[in-house]
C-alpha cells in the first residue's frame, strides 16, 4: 500500500537518455516501499521510441513506478535561447510542467546528472506556501564578483541572494497555474539569459522562492 505518490519530471534528448535512466534507477533503488513514483519523460518525437527501448529493464526490475512519455512540440521552443554548450532545448520543457501535469499540485524536476540515495518523500513535502519553486541556493552566483554583478544586472535582479540552482527543483504547480505563470516563463525564454532556463525561473519567481 503506497502512502505517497510523487510525480517526477525529466526532460531529455537522445544524448541524455542513458544518464536519465541512471538517475531514475538510483531513485527507485533507494525509495521507500510505501512511495510510488509517477515519472514523466518529456521528449521529442524522434526520441520517444529510443527512451522506451532503453528503459525497459527498469520496468522489469521495479514495480513502484509508472513511466509516462510526453511528446513535446519543439516549435514552442523555437525562440529559446541556449547560451551554454552543455545545455539543450529539453531543459526548457519543464517551463510547461504546470500545464503538463494538471492533475497534480506539485512535482519534482531533476537534472539527469544526479544520483539519488534516499526516498524523495521528505523533499516532495517541503513547505512551499505561495512560493512557486524551491531549490538550493547557488553559492557561486552569490559571491561579490564582477561577473556576478554583471549577471545580476543583465537579469534585472536587485540581488542574487535568492538565486537557486535548478538541478533539484520542487514546483508549486497549483500556484503557478493560479497566477498564470507559464505564459510569463515562455515570454522570458527568448531573452538570451546567460544561464538559460535557470535564469528564467529565478527572474520570474523572484521573491517567491523557497530554499532547500
Amino acid at each position: 500500500m503506497y502512502k505517497s505518490v510523487i510525480p517526477l519530471i525529466f526532460g531529455t534528448d537522445e544524448s541524455y537518455i542513458l544518464p536519465t535512466g541512471v538517475t531514475i534507477s538510483s531513485i527507485l533503488n533507494n525509495s521507500s516501499n510505501t512511495t510510488f513514483y509517477d515519472i514523466y519523460i518529456l521528449t521529442s518525437d524522434d526520441c520517444e521510441n529510443k527512451c522506451r527501448e532503453v528503459y525497459v529493464p527498469l520496468l522489469d526490475r521495479y514495480k513502484n513506478f509508472d513511466m509516462n512519455y510526453i511528446k513535446m512540440n519543439d516549435r514552442i521552443f523555437d525562440n529559446a535561447n541556449v547560451t551554454n554548450p552543455h545545455v539543450r532545448i529539453p531543459t526548457y520543457y519543464r517551463l510547461l510542467s504546470a500545464e503538463i501535469l494538471p492533475q497534480y499540485d506539485r512535482c519534482i524536476c531533476l537534472d539527469s546528472d544526479l544520483l539519488v540515495y534516499q526516498d524523495l518523500t521528505e523533499l516532495f513535502q517541503i513547505e512551499l506556501g505561495e512560493n512557486y519553486i524551491a531549490g538550493v541556493k547557488a553559492w557561486d552566483d552569490q559571491q561579490p564578483t564582477v561577473m556576478n554583478q554583471r549577471h545580476m544586472l543583465a537579469d534585472g535582479l536587485s540581488s542574487m541572494d535568492q538565486y537557486i540552482y535548478l538541478g533539484v527543483l520542487v514546483m508549486n504547480l497549483k500556484q503557478i497555474r493560479q497566477d498564470k505563470m507559464t505564459s510569463i516563463f515562455l515570454e522570458h525564454m527568448n531573452k538570451g539569459y546567460r544561464s538559460d532556463d535557470q535564469d528564467v525561473f529565478n527572474v520570474c519567481c523572484y521573491n517567491r522562492i523557497s530554499f532547500l
